[in-house]
């Protein structure tokens, strides 16, 4: 099982605005890909007027628990462009001022889903899971790029646990 965190707050936008919710960009983009259902009716986009601009979106994420297994933290990105030209596409995880993983896709004129698996050593870097961002951001842009929806997941938790005692009990 996993954990999914998708985007909760809009921290700066810089040209990039929701088709739906104008600045409130992380209610465009919050549906989830593998922890919900992707829909294509909102979405981030750069603003026209900044086409062939290095642009920055920063998005909080919902709160994980540490997963403790520093395997299978994935970022999920369901974008495409709208246009002629492709546009090129930086994501970064941050936690606080440092950067955990940063990595880029090519946008193509159909939604895709790019997966990001972090190294388990990058994952390794996180230690709270309650501080965590999202950048995405154009490295090269021919036409706009619009990003439907944006996931983090991580493992589940575990749990230490024990819901049934006596159960337990019979195994040692």
């Amino acid at each position: 099982m996993s954990q999914y965190s998708t985007p909760n707050s809009t921290n700066t936008t810089d040209s990039w605005f929701g088709n739906v919710n104008g600045n409130s960009i992380h209610l465009d983009v919050d549906d989830g890909i593998d922890g919900g259902s992707i829909t294509t009716d909102s979405y981030a986009a750069l603003s026209s007027m900044d086409f062939g601009a290095r642009k920055t979106c920063e998005l909080g994420i919902s709160s994980l628990t540490d997963p403790a297994d520093h395997t299978s933290h994935i970022i999920k990105v369901h974008a495409k462009h709208d246009g002629f030209s492709a546009s090129s596409v930086a994501v970064a995880l941050y936690e606080g001022s440092s950067v955990i993983y940063s990595g880029n896709f090519t946008t193509t004129t159909t939604f895709t889903t790019y997966d990001f698996t972090l190294p388990e050593g990058s994952a390794a870097n996180i230690s709270d899971y309650t501080n965590l961002r999202i950048k995405i951001g154009t490295i090269w842009n021919g036409f706009s790029p619009q990003v439907a929806e944006i996931e983090f997941q991580v493992p589940d938790a575990g749990s230490d646990n024990i819901t049934n005692p006596a159960a337990f009990m019979m195994f040692i």
